[in-house]
């Protein structure tokens, strides 16, 4: 019966972390600090997912957290509503976890306004409903 050390043991796993941290820097073309990050902070069926939500908010892959990436999955980094009171558009802002709304009126005049991922799921299944019954008054 071989004896086998504890150091030897973490020797080889802190070896196979090495080289999947590597071969995944290849793969996503990505630098290795990130793959680090990726490896330490994410499952593997995610690490796509938080290099996409990186690159569509235009930031760095280690200020990309879960609900960055569930709130992106959800409505996009940005787009627009369409509703019959004028244009909308959003973005999402991942240091406040929440989507900047910009509303651009037909009757003139435009007003900005900070909602949630849930408020703009709402919001854009009835957009002027929504804004009349729960933002205007407000």
């Amino acid at each position: 019966m071989k004896k086998v050390m504890i150091a030897d043991l973490i020797k080889a796993t802190e070896y196979e972390k090495e080289q999947e941290i590597i071969a995944m820097s290849e793969r996503f073309n990505i630098d290795i600090k990130y793959a680090d990050y990726l490896y330490s902070n994410f499952d593997e069926n995610r690490w796509e997912y938080v290099i996409n939500t990186a690159n569509d908010l235009g930031i760095d892959i280690t200020d990309i957290d879960e609900e960055d990436i569930d709130n992106v999955e959800e409505m996009g980094a940005s787009g627009s509503i369409g509703s019959s009171m004028g244009d909308i558009e959003y973005e999402y802002d991942p240091d406040s976890d929440a989507y900047e709304v910009d509303i651009n009126f037909n009757r003139g005049g435009s007003a900005t306004y900070q909602l949630d991922p849930d408020t703009l799921l709402e919001f854009d299944a009835g957009g002027g409903t929504y804004y009349n019954a729960n933002i205007r008054g407000n």
